[in-house]
């Protein structure tokens, strides 16, 4: 695997950290000097993300505030290929199902206004 693919993968696991997140975790340890160019990287894919948060909370608060929730909601947490994706792509094909994108669950402070 190269160096690339891995930081792509780190990325996606925890990129997009919103800054005080990212701050409260630094507060309560140090990363190793070696994962420095990786800790960067994310703190820096949050702050770029950061703008476009303020702007969904602004757009979408709204609506939200309005929204109906189900009284049973179905979320499903799990490990990497533990058989989550395949989970929820057959929730997906349920037409009375709401599910969100896999790819837009790595940023939700933008996904909602990040959605195609």
């Amino acid at each position: 695997m190269a160096g690339g693919d891995l930081l792509v993968d780190r990325l996606v696991a925890g990129g997009f950290l919103r800054p005080a997140v990212l701050l409260r975790g630094l507060q309560l340890r140090r990363p190793a000097l070696s994962c420095w160019r990786v800790g960067l990287v994310m703190g820096l894919s949050g702050l770029l993300v950061e703008p476009l948060a303020w702007l969904q909370s602004w757009l979408w608060a709204r609506r939200l505030r309005k929204a109906e929730l189900p009284d049973d909601p179905i979320v499903v947490i799990g490990h990497w290929r533990s058989g989550t994706i395949y989970l929820h792509q057959l929730l997906a094909c349920d037409p009375t199902l709401a599910t969100a994108r896999n790819s837009l669950t790595t940023a939700p402070q933008v996904a909602l206004l990040l959605k195609p």
